[in-house]
């Protein structure tokens, strides 16, 4: 039985299958799944390394069913069937091999759960394929996952010899156009696919309607794109990383060192040497755009070699934004087929290698040539920019602290770097100046982890020499590292090598190699130094992990979200950029991808020509948040933009709703009351005044207060909904039911509490004011005609209750209705 159910995929209580491309973040619905449905155990595998991603590949999550589930022969979990690299476009006959893989893994998981003995099991779906790359129709997507289905369930019948198998197919859509849309394929599919899947001895049965849950919403308008982030890859066409490694720069090299093995250099070698080969720079770089609706062909361009690398070679150390620099940036660096999209772009995320990395693709500036927009941000502040590494050399398997515990390093001491790293000739170098804004942000950044319940180790002032700062990195686990300090790339030792890393003393670098000891990897880690971002380019076998980029050792160790200085940066606006990060991420709980603009804007906004804000490359998962389980909060509902027309109001009360009513945790007094505070901002702070009259808008809030116990508020919302006069009549006859149930409720609660100063009479006249009003709809839904006395103006209480009046049951009332009544005369 196959069937399109509408509906929030948080009310779906049967495992739910999601696709996943290889080296991507768990993001969008896959995200949705495991924080609310799994509790992190999608993010667990992640980290370890033991995830889907590859075609072929599947992971299943299924947790072991209750006595309740038992009986229905249902359980609940997940499976994340792997959809290859974004490379290879996506096909139906491609969908179909995953589903199938993903299908096959989730009945092996089934034996392993709950047995051998015969069984049809229960699975849901999301529109793998068209929800994922929008590379198929939904037809297409529709097919593919039955057709993935009935192989799978022949297959594991033939090989195993076991009767079970999965019996019910839910595709699952939140979105009622889309929803309705797949409906329209599936009959089609009755017809089409039903006699291929009887040769394979199953007898397909397509439900013809839409089964339609209360979450499932319409599509206010197309923000499709605003949980996806479109992905740009941008690598040298001509060099592969796991053929040629990095070390790898002998100019007679074969391009992408297919044919040859590289010759190893002097160990020795120094790149600035005379007469050393220098690495070759990419004459050619390819692109390829995978957008939310649709897929980019990739493009390569060719290039004046060096030409970017010598923009930056002499601007590298200018601490000033040029407005002409970030338009010459974005003509030179970008393919004329890209250049629209990136101007419409609002997030992105730029996959990039070790040559690509080093170009500085925040600082472009975008400006539209027909001279329309007058937007004058850069790119990067009009866009929210996230990087990622395509790395072929990466730790296996990644252990993490699960412990609340940072270190924070500012302002250490640097005494004696200019005795261990002297001037080329041999001059002693002055030692760096103190940062005493670094410190200050240090001091600041330690205030705000306490405040939030992290255990903080500090090593600032320089008074912290390099044997405290190291012995405190290896102390504990951490699972945040904050770095304020001077930092140097491809500085000449004494002894005659290059070092790049952070500052301490006595001539000390936090480099490559510390970093690579680490046995515990931090999850995010902020490293406010000049120059660190600069991924390591080839000097030589020699200078091994010495002179390689920490930034890159970081990511290539299994770090989720690195946060580096690729350029020269002012200490003042580099505080004001990490104060804005951490707020942004752990107070406001956005988003990594999100507190990263934010902390962009904040910079621009203290000082439009400091380039500060562009300096900063981030890399990592944009959706990753520090803190995704909060205290029961909803989220910062009140933030945004005022919303342009109602329906988007009911659509986010709708939201709210669901998130309450998927609470599995006993909530606090005060995060209910917290959470009440935040659905009263969305009201003042984005709706219209006027709509607050509108009768679907009251239903709304009624519904809304009810859930979060506001049963005063709630009370007066239901009431002011079913007393209005509305154009479209979106309120239903069952808020009447509601409003009898709060205003049970809320005698009750008034009878019962002392300290609202009401008494036992007032609370009991609002709950035979609710067993009133539900007789009486009985009575007006039962279609017989009552010839009742009249009542008199006099005879109506304040309340609403008719004095004298003596109730009676009507026989008529739905069992909904009759359950109501048999709780009011309880209470």
């Amino acid at each position: 039985e196959v069937l399109v159910r509408a509906c929030d995929l948080r009310f779906v209580s049967i495992p739910i299958m999601v696709g996943h491309y290889e080296q991507d973040p768990i993001a969008g619905p896959e995200s949705l799944i495991d924080r609310e449905l799994l509790e992190g155990d999608l993010r667990e595998r992640h980290s370890l390394g033991l995830y889907a991603g590859p075609r072929g590949t599947a992971t299943v999550v299924l947790r072991r069913p209750n006595a309740a589930e038992s009986m229905r022969c249902s359980m609940s979990g997940a499976i994340v069937t792997g959809l290859g690299s974004y490379d290879v476009p996506l096909n139906a006959p491609d969908l179909t091999e995953s589903v199938r893989a993903g299908v096959l893994r989730y009945l092996l998981q089934v034996v392993d759960v709950l047995g051998k003995a015969d069984r049809e099991v229960s699975l849901a779906t999301l529109l793998i394929g068209y929800n994922s790359s929008v590379n198929l129709s939904i037809g297409a997507s529709v097919e593919a996952l039955v057709q993935g289905v009935v192989d799978a369930n022949a297959r594991f019948q033939q090989t195993t010899r076991l009767n079970i198998r999965v019996g019910r197919l839910e595709i699952v859509e939140l979105y009622l156009d889309t929803a309705i849309t797949a409906v329209y394929a599936l009959r089609q599919l009755s017809q089409t696919l039903g006699p291929q899947a009887e040769t394979t001895g199953t007898r397909l049965v397509c439900r013809t309607e839409l089964e339609r849950h209360d979450s499932a919403r319409p599509r206010l308008f197309d923000d499709r794109a605003m949980s996806y982030w479109p992905r740009l890859i941008v690598t040298d066409a001509d060099r592969r990383d796991d053929l040629c490694p990095p070390a790898c720069f002998q100019p007679d090299c074969p391009p992408g060192c297919r044919d040859d093995p590289c010759k190893d250099s002097d160990e020795d070698a120094d790149q600035d040497l005379p007469g050393h080969p220098r690495a070759p720079v990419a004459d050619r770089l390819r692109y390829l755009y995978v957008g939310a609706r649709a897929r980019a062909e990739s493009v390569v361009q060719q290039r004046q070699p060096g030409l970017i690398e010598t923009l930056v070679k002499q601007q590298i150390h200018v601490k000033r934004y040029q407005d002409d620099i970030g338009r010459m940036l974005f003509q030179l660096m970008v393919p004329h087929d890209f250049k629209d999209a990136a101007r419409q772009l609002d997030r992105v995320v730029l996959v990039v290698d070790s040559y690509t990395a080093n170009l500085p693709w925040e600082l472009m500036r975008a400006d539209d040539p027909t001279g329309r927009s007058d937007d004058s941000k850069p790119l990067a502040l009009r866009t929210a920019v996230v990087r990622q590494f395509a790395s072929s050399s990466f730790r296996r398997g990644v252990r993490q602290s699960a412990t609340r515990a940072a270190l924070v390093i500012g302002n250490p001491s640097v005494g004696g770097f200019g005795s261990a790293f002297p001037r080329p000739k041999g001059e002693k170098r002055d030692d760096p100046p103190a940062l005493v804004n670094a410190q200050t942000e240090a001091e600041a950044i330690a205030g705000t982890l306490n405040g939030l319940g992290y255990v903080v180790t500090p090593a600032i002032g320089d008074e912290e020499r390099a044997i405290d700062v190291l012995a405190k990195l290896y102390r504990q686990p951490y699972r945040i590292l904050h770095v304020s300090a001077h930092g140097v790339f491809a500085v000449r030792h004494r002894d005659g090598r290059l070092r790049s890393g952070v500052v301490l003393s006595d001539g000390v670098l936090i480099t490559a190699a510390e970093v690579s000891a680490m046995e515990s990897v931090p999850e995010i880690v902020f490293l406010n130094c000049c120059h660190l971002g600069t991924v390591d380019q080839p000097i030589g076998r020699g200078a091994n992990k010495l002179a390689a980029s920490v930034a890159r050792e970081l990511i290539d160790i299994g770090v989720r979200c690195v946060i580096v200085a690729g350029w020269a940066v002012d200490d003042a606006m580099a505080s004001i950029f990490g104060q804005t990060f951490y707020a942004e991420l752990l107070l406001r709980r956005r988003s990594f991808g999100d507190a990263v603009l934010q902390a962009r804007r904040a910079v621009w906004k203290a000082d439009p020509g400091d380039i500060t804000w562009g300096a900063f490359q981030a890399y990592g998962e944009p959706g990753w948040m520090a803190e995704p389980r909060g205290d029961g909060s909803l989220g910062a509902t009140g933030d945004g933009p005022s919303f342009v027309s109602p329906d988007e109001l009911l659509d986010a009360l709708a939201r709210v709703r669901a998130a309450l009513s998927r609470k599995t945790v006993r909530q606090t007094e005060s995060s209910i009351l917290s959470q009440a505070e935040e659905v009263q901002q969305l009201i003042d702070s984005r709706a219209l005044p006027e709509w607050r009259s509108l009768p679907e808008v009251q239903s709304a809030l009624g519904a809304t207060w009810r859930q979060l116990g506001q049963l005063e508020k709630a009370h007066k919302a239901f009431l002011a909904a079913i007393q209005a006069e509305g154009d479209l009549g979106r309120v239903p006859v069952r808020d009447i039911e509601r409003l009898a149930e709060v205003e049970v409720l809320l005698g009750d609660r008034i009878a019962r509490d002392d300290a609202t100063g009401g008494s036992d009479a007032e609370g009991l006249s609002y709950i035979e004011l609710g067993i009133s009003r539900l007789n009486r709809l009985g009575q007006i839904v039962s279609g017989k005609v009552e010839v009742e006395p009249k009542t008199q103006a006099s005879d109506i209480s304040v309340s609403g209750k008719v004095e004298g009046e003596s109730e009676s049951l009507s026989t008529d009332s739905s069992p909904e209705r009759l359950a109501l009544i048999g709780n009011a005369w309880k209470t």
